[in-house]
């Protein structure tokens, strides 16, 4: 087994968590921050789980687009902050995806 090695800041690798595992993992590091939204900005859509209409999701022709609705939804249920992909977006790739605890 190989030796225990514990994530840390700016470090390139660590070992799995996993007990059985303990493989040396890759790590990347990313720098984050907030940023005030103004008055004039674009205010984020607040979204929840209660919005959505279910029979609206199984019309969904595609399969893999409907299963990929579906786990999002799961996500807004359980609370579970996720991200939206943002094409062309010059900072980042995902943005939080706001959502209403009702």
């Amino acid at each position: 087994m190989s030796k225990y090695v514990p994530p840390a800041l700016a470090k390139e690798s660590f070992s799995c968590p996993h007990s059985n595992c303990r493989a040396i993992a890759h790590q990347t590091w990313f720098q984050c921050y907030a940023d005030t939204i103004g008055k004039n900005d674009e205010q984020p859509t607040l979204i929840s789980a209660s919005q959505v209409i279910p029979e609206a999701v199984e019309k969904i022709q595609d399969e893999s687009e409907r299963n990929r609705v579906k786990a999002f939804v799961s996500r807004l249920e359980d609370h579970i902050i996720t991200y939206r992909n943002v094409k062309y977006s010059p900072n980042t790739t995902g943005q939080p995806v706001p959502f209403a605890m009702l």
